[in-house]
């Protein structure tokens, strides 16, 4: 896993839209994509999600062999949760229009796409399984991309390589929503910017001034942009 980065936006394409802006996605790239994802238990929950990712693209890679990523207790029904009635599901062939033909077939690697609603099921303290089901998907992906995420979800993710690999991170934000993320990396660094200084003022580092090969992704989007505009 060479990347971690966060998108925020309603559509369900802008992520990748901004994936492929950016090289974090290559045309030859294959994606997995996890959304929605329900608590352990139930259908489509993020854990079943994972699996399956798990059991078609990397079956031979003993992950599901690992005692850490099996359930420890038994799902119950006794607390029915809603399903989402206008998403669709990847098993349904919903995201075919997202990840193209011969998915999983393609020279470039994987790139894991997951929503802030499915990491949230992922990082509850009863599914630990989740998260190191999570952490093995991840490290075999060339980039793993967040969206629509919350604050405390950025620094999880942070914190999950951090520990799971006992590995350097680093992360880099402008906002103060990118604060808990930046203080829970080794390294954080603040970029100074229209939104304010929360960043900076809890950074290791701060930029000052960004130069385009160094732009987030989401600058080095709206950069793009308006230089085609113009």
């Amino acid at each position: 896993m060479t990347a971690s980065s966060r998108f925020s936006g309603r559509s369900d394409t802008r992520p990748i839209a901004i994936g492929y802006s950016t090289n974090l996605i290559a045309r030859d790239s294959n994606l997995i994509i996890v959304r929605d994802g329900l608590q352990y238990g139930h259908d489509r929950s993020t854990y079943d999600q994972l699996h399956k990712a798990v059991t078609q693209f990397f079956p031979g890679e003993g992950i599901l062999e690992m005692p850490e990523i099996k359930p420890d207790y038994e799902p119950t029904d006794n607390e029915p949760f809603p399903r989402p009635s206008s998403r669709r599901s990847i098993s349904s062939g919903g995201y075919s229009h997202l990840v193209g033909d011969n998915n999983g077939e393609r020279p470039g690697g994987f790139i894991l796409v997951i929503d802030g609603g499915s990491l949230a099921h992922a990082f509850r303290d009863e599914e630990i399984f989740t998260q190191e089901l999570l952490l093995e998907l991840s490290t075999r992906c060339e980039a793993v991309i967040c969206c629509r995420v919350s604050p405390m979800q950025k620094a999880q993710m942070v914190t999950l390589v951090k520990d799971g690999l006992g590995t350097m991170t680093l992360a880099i934000g402008d906002g103060a929503n990118d604060v808990s993320m930046i203080q829970a990396a080794h390294v954080g660094v603040g970029i100074i910017g229209e939104e304010g200084l929360q960043a900076v003022n809890s950074s290791d580092y701060a930029i000052a001034q960004v130069r385009r090969r160094s732009l987030p992704p989401e600058g080095l989007f709206a950069d793009s942009a308006c230089s085609s505009a113009f």
